[in-house]
C-alpha cells in the first residue's frame, strides 16, 4: 500500500476551469473559491473530491479536474 500526497490543503485558493451548478449553488468560470474541505477518496457517501466555499457564501462540491490551484495559474 502507498500513499499519495494531495496537491490540495484545506485553505487554499481555487479557480474554477468551467462553470458549475450544484443544488442551489452556482460557480462560474474563472470564479476564485476556497478549499474548505477535502474528502476521502474511500469516502462511500460522497464522490467528490473536494468542498470549496464561494465568495458568495455558498458551498460547492467539485473534482480536482474542475478547479486549479490560484498559484498554479498561468
Amino acid at each position: 500500500m502507498f500513499s499519495i500526497k494531495d496537491p490540495y490543503s484545506v485553505g487554499d485558493l481555487v479557480i474554477f476551469l468551467g462553470s458549475l451548478e450544484w443544488d442551489s449553488a452556482h460557480a462560474i468560470e474563472g470564479e476564485i473559491g476556497i478549499v474548505v474541505e477535502i474528502f476521502a477518496p474511500d469516502d462511500e457517501i460522497n464522490f467528490f473530491d473536494l468542498q470549496i466555499q464561494l465568495a458568495d457564501g455558498g458551498v460547492i462540491p467539485v473534482w480536482r479536474g474542475e478547479v486549479k490551484k490560484l498559484e498554479d495559474v498561468e
